[in-house]
C-alpha cells in the first residue's frame, strides 16, 4: 500500500490507525507539547486550529449561514 500524505494530529485516540496509509506525526497536547522538530520537519497542528478558529469567529460574529 502506498503512503498518500503526511498527517499531523494531536494525541487523541480517534486518530490511531492512520499509519498504514499516511505518515502520521503526533504532538502530545496532553503533555503540553504543541510543536516538535523531527529531523527536517516541524510537527504542529497550528494551521488547522487557526483555520477553524477563524471559521468559528466568522460564523458567530459576521456570517449566519455557511454554504
Amino acid at each position: 500500500m502506498a503512503i498518500c500524505s503526511d498527517v499531523n494530529t494531536d494525541d487523541h485516540y480517534g486518530y490511531r490507525g492512520l499509519e498504514p496509509k499516511f505518515n502520521h506525526h503526533v504532538v502530545k497536547h496532553s503533555a503540553k507539547e504543541y510543536v516538535r522538530r523531527e529531523k527536517n520537519r516541524l510537527v504542529t497542528t497550528n494551521g488547522a486550529e487557526g483555520f477553524f478558529s477563524l471559521l468559528k469567529r466568522g460564523v458567530v460574529g459576521t456570517f449566519h449561514h455557511v454554504i
